[in-house]
């Protein structure tokens, strides 16, 4: 059976630390296919601060040039908020006989079970975390025996951490500082060209 992976989030900008989780989880699970989906609305986030769906999607398509990753548009595509579930089930008809993985963050990893039709989701997907702090690798695994008790299956690794968040990108953005060193090739250039994040 093939595995089919995806990672969801705003990418409100994609960086280094999102490519380096996937390529870690790749690494380690040789997916047959990898998927990075930018959000419409994210449920769990403030959308505030998000830029128009067709610069993030464009970011993604820079980021993953030369590589296996595949970006996919189909929650831009969709109306109103962007539930896994619902991207879950999209996945589930597009590849029916394929294994679907999910790479979360460790933060979005110990929320899992509140998310929406939760049981649907960890019942369907292998949830993929890696911690990243000290003291993370061991509130994942209590969480990922707690997931285990409702059905799901998981798996959690401890992992170097790369020092960068979209919110401190923004930031040095609006003051006029270098992002270079946190952003894949390509990317700095598209949010200076479109004057993205100065104000």
């Amino acid at each position: 059976m093939k595995r089919v992976a995806f990672f969801g989030g705003a990418f409100n900008p994609i960086h280094n630390g999102h490519l380096h989780l996937v390529e870690f989880f790749c690494d380690r699970l040789q997916f047959d296919r990898v998927l990075l989906i930018p959000s419409r609305i994210s449920p769990h986030k403030d959308s505030g601060a998000l830029i128009g769906g067709e610069h993030r999607l464009a970011m993604c398509r820079i980021a993953v040039r030369g590589t296996p990753l595949c970006v996919s548009a189909m929650e831009l595509c969709r109306e109103g908020k962007s539930f896994t579930v619902d991207t879950v089930r999209q996945l589930q008809r597009a590849f029916p006989e394929n294994e679907l993985y999910m790479i979360v963050g460790s933060d979005m990893f110990l929320t899992l079970d509140t998310w929406r039709r939760a049981e649907e989701i960890i019942r369907s997907v292998t949830a993929c975390a890696a911690a990243r702090e000290a003291g993370e690798y061991e509130r994942l695994l209590q969480k990922q025996e707690e997931l285990k008790r409702k059905g799901g299956r998981s798996i959690v690794c401890p992992m170097e951490a790369v020092p960068v968040s979209s919110p401190l990108i923004r930031e040095r953005i609006k003051e006029g500082l270098s992002v270079e060193e946190y952003l894949p090739a390509g990317v700095e250039h598209y949010i200076r060209e479109h004057h993205l994040y100065q104000t």
